[in-house]
């Protein structure tokens, strides 16, 4: 387990990840696994304060809701990308049918269907962060 423990750490690199869910035992898991994978973490249950902070520092990786109060997840996408238009973004939903449409236009990169499992969400961060170098 140290083993795995030691190569997670490594490709997180320290990099930051914003994650914005409105449900906070998903906001939560996200955050827990994301740093043990070596991440710092920035996390916001509304899409308004994370592109706040975004504004005020820039992010390897966007992973964000689809259905949330405020600012749906595609909203929250072409805002962030208006401030950073390479910024790798992951979409979490539990309606892939339904955020589809939107998500592309957004320009999301890749969808993760909830629920997931969390070894694919800290592979799917992983893989857009190493894109974005």
């Amino acid at each position: 387990m140290a083993v795995h423990a030691r190569l997670d750490k490594a490709r997180g690199d320290g990099r930051l990840v914003v994650v914005v869910d409105d449900d906070p035992s998903v906001r939560e898991l996200c955050v827990e696994e994301l740093v043990e994978a070596g991440y710092r973490v920035d996390a916001f249950a509304r899409g308004e304060p994370a592109l706040s902070a975004l504004a005020a520092a820039p992010a390897a990786v966007l992973v964000v809701d689809w259905k949330m109060p405020g600012l749906n997840g595609a909203e929250v996408a072409c805002r962030a990308r208006a401030l950073y238009p390479r910024l790798p973004i992951l979409m979490v939903t539990g309606n892939r049918h339904e955020a589809a449409a939107a998500a592309a236009r957004a320009g999301i990169d890749h969808i993760l269907d909830k629920p997931f499992l969390i070894e694919d969400l800290v592979a799917a961060v992983t893989a857009l962060a190493a894109s974005a170098e």
